[in-house]
């Protein structure tokens, strides 16, 4: 079989091409996407690597497939599940990422010739071949073309097969295209399929925007600051308020009493000098026919007294409370200066008296039972108008509290949303309020900047794994491939043995590599947590992982997991982290064990899920040692593994919020425990709790 290699490193172009010579194939080999252009319609399949210097991958795979039909498969050293997604949905029939084995290779081929070669098969002995035309839409199966309105469009080979299977069926209810098929048809169809892996591990679903999970926010009451704040302003104004507006009404009480006052002194003073200058039963007549007018015209009450006390003239009512001392301060010769303050509620009446005489010659007192109603009923009105305005006021330093408190807090809770986003790992938070006080602006701006530099920091990060996993992912299949392409030059015997060693030493740099970048990945920061169903991931990783452990003597079972348990940490959280306990129990629980896998929800509604094993277990002693990158256990140091799976573990579940720990079990063996955060959506409920928490210390074996 002819084979087009696209690949620009010559080495790794060299190994390859020598190893599928030796296979059979003849192979052309061009490191630039014009020549792979050029030259597809020579091969009966492409080997393509996605790091191009004149194209980018993605796109020369979208290219090729608008022009041939032949199996596409990458072979690239990018092993970020979007770009396996990105690398699918563009048109390649297979996946694989480097280093790899040949037989791996050779076995991917086979199976997507097979299903190729059997597609052919059916397309060439099916009856409807020729051309079928739909409305403005004509498709030709023969020469696998589609033209609409004349025009050709560029369809990838699955998108083709769809629309020509609906072309084919005009009878068929569900796929009746009808004749408006141009319009209704899109024209690109998302279709993708996905590589399956040896280890379970990796055959499970790909999520295409696993990558940039949506971050769903607590519910927090956001205005509690607000409101206090706005508590506190309206208090200090109320408070204001009525500092204002206390003196100002008893102001006007005091001063509308001595208005009254000098009013009714006036009128005393007046029937003082008539009482001093009667003399005759006349003048007696004349005082009290002017007493009596006045005390009806204002509803007085008036009474003039002789220094013994004994009335010379009355008229009106008589004098309340207050007369007999008014009386005695008038007879020793002082007038009345000074009246209760008058408010809406009282005093009724007031008594004011004067003297009759000055100094040593008194001779008597005139008394004055003065209403207060119409005095009252000014000081009503005048409070009632303090009042309206100090509430209209109120009300307006109200509103413009509301907008400063406004104009304060708008860029403080932008900033507290904007860091709740960062903390949460959505990178592209930023606090975009430009309102506030100077200080709070110059706040966000640091803010920003701050955010930003994380941002590039951990970008860079992220470029560094990528550039790290290309880089090395390179040499080490060329290494691969080239030990493999000396195996049949190696003669039986001590040779052949250490080549088969040297190539386990390559499978093990290959499993340390991913490692590193799996847990470079995970400190990266490269996800963001998501809601995730918990019990859906134990039950899938616990059947995935069922025939391993049959295959090596042991028991696995999943006992007390129930549904609806829900947890918010980074994507898969649950399964990735389980599948590094399970894995470390294939390894050390000897044949004929048993592991249990148990969940509960626990009282503050987070989910923690146990691994049981009933295996030698880990001296206490060494406890201390778990979970530090590349350490293991004195009795386990000989195992197969990179000693890393248990700390890419522990990354996974303290990134997300949550802790992974190991303590000892009963009689013996380890009993493995992570707890993951609740979602929003948890209501925390009662739970059962395992001994032992996520400060125990872990286990030195390799996940």
């Amino acid at each position: 079989m002819h084979a087009l290699l696209v690949e620009d490193d010559d080495r790794m172009a060299q190994a390859l091409g020598t190893a599928l010579a030796r296979r059979g194939h003849t192979v052309r080999r061009v490191a630039r996407a014009q020549d792979a252009l050029r030259h597809t319609h020579e091969a009966e399949f492409v080997l393509l690597d996605l790091g191009l210097p004149d194209l980018d991958g993605i796109e020369l795979l979208r290219r090729l497939r608008t022009v041939c039909g032949v199996p596409l498969i990458v072979v690239t050293a990018r092993c970020e599940e979007r770009d396996i997604v990105q690398g699918l949905r563009a048109g390649a029939d297979d996946y694989v990422v480097k280093p790899f084995r040949m037989a791996e290779l050779m076995a991917r081929i086979d199976s997507v010739r097979r299903r190729t070669d059997a597609r052919g098969d059916r397309d060439r002995g099916a009856p409807g071949t020729a051309a079928v035309r739909r409305g403005d839409v004509e498709v030709d199966p023969a020469g696998r073309t589609v033209t609409v309105a004349g025009t050709q469009v560029r369809l990838t080979r699955r998108e083709f097969d769809v629309l020509a299977l609906l072309a084919a069926r005009p009878d068929d209810p569900r796929g009746d295209p009808g004749p408006d098929l141009g319009r209704r048809l899109p024209r690109r169809l998302p279709l993708a399929g996905r590589p399956r892996g040896r280890h379970p591990r990796q055959d499970r679903p790909l999520r295409a925007g696993a990558h940039r999970p949506r971050v769903r926010l607590p519910a927090r009451r956001r205005g509690a600051v607000r409101r206090r704040l706005l508590a506190v302003l309206t208090v200090l104004m109320g408070v204001a308020a009525l500092l204002l507006c206390l003196p100002l009404a008893e102001g006007y009480a005091r001063g509308r009493t001595e208005h009254l006052l000098l009013q009714r002194r006036s009128e005393a003073v007046r029937f003082a000098d008539l009482a001093e200058r009667m003399r005759t039963g006349a003048d007696r007549a004349e005082l009290a026919a002017e007493i009596g007018r006045y005390a009806e015209l204002y509803g007085a009450g008036v009474v003039v007294v002789d220094t013994a006390g004994s009335t010379l003239a009355r008229a009106g009512a008589t004098p309340g409370p207050g007369a007999v001392e008014a009386r005695g301060r008038a007879l020793t010769g002082r007038s009345t200066d000074r009246l209760p303050t008058l408010r809406p509620w009282g005093p009724r009446h007031v008594v004011l008296a004067e003297p009759v005489g000055r100094d040593e010659r008194v001779s008597g007192a005139v008394l004055l039972a003065v209403p207060t109603d119409a005095a009252r009923r000014d000081v009503t009105v005048r409070w009632s108008l303090i009042a309206a305005g100090a509430l209209a006021s109120f009300a307006a330093a109200a509103l413009v509290a509301a907008g400063i408190a406004r104009w304060l807090l708008r860029p403080v809770l932008d900033l507290d949303r904007a860091v709740e986003r960062l903390a949460a790992g959505s990178l592209r938070a930023r606090a975009g309020s430009d309102t506030g006080p100077p200080e709070l602006r110059r706040l966000r701006q640091h803010f920003n900047t701050m955010a930003e530099a994380v941002s590039d920091s951990i970008g860079r990060q992220r470029d560094f794994v990528a550039d790290a996993s290309h880089q090395l992912r390179n040499p080490l299949a060329t290494l691969v491939l080239q030990l493999e392409n000396v195996e049949p030059h190696v003669a039986p015997g001590p040779g052949l043995a250490e080549h088969a060693r040297a190539l386990d030493e390559a499978e093990r740099l290959e499993e340390l590599l991913d490692g590193l970048l799996a847990l470079a990945r995970v400190e990266s920061g490269a996800a963001e947590p998501t809601d995730q169903d918990v019990s859906r991931a134990v039950r899938h990783r616990v059947a995935a992982w069922g025939p391993v452990f049959r295959a090596a003597g042991l028991e696995l079972s999943a006992a007390g997991v129930p549904d609806g348990l829900r947890a918010h940490a980074l994507p898969d959280a649950a399964g990735r982290i389980l599948d590094a306990l399970l894995d470390n129990a294939v390894k050390f629980v000897p044949s004929g064990g048993r592991v249990t896998v148990e969940a509960s929800r626990q009282a503050d509604g987070s989910t923690l899920v146990r691994v049981a094993d009933d295996g030698p277990g880990v001296p206490e002693e060494q406890l201390d040692l778990l979970l530090r990158r590349f350490t293991r256990s004195p009795v386990h140091q000989n195992v197969p593994g990179s000693g890393l799976g248990l700390a890419i573990a522990d990354e996974i579940a303290r990134a997300g919020g949550g802790a992974l720990g190991l303590a000892a079990n009963t009689p013996h063996g380890l009993s493995a425990h992570f707890r993951l955060p609740p979602s929003p959506d948890s209501r925390p409920t009662s739970g059962r709790k395992v001994s032992g928490g996520p400060g125990v210390v872990r286990r030195a074996a390799e996940g």
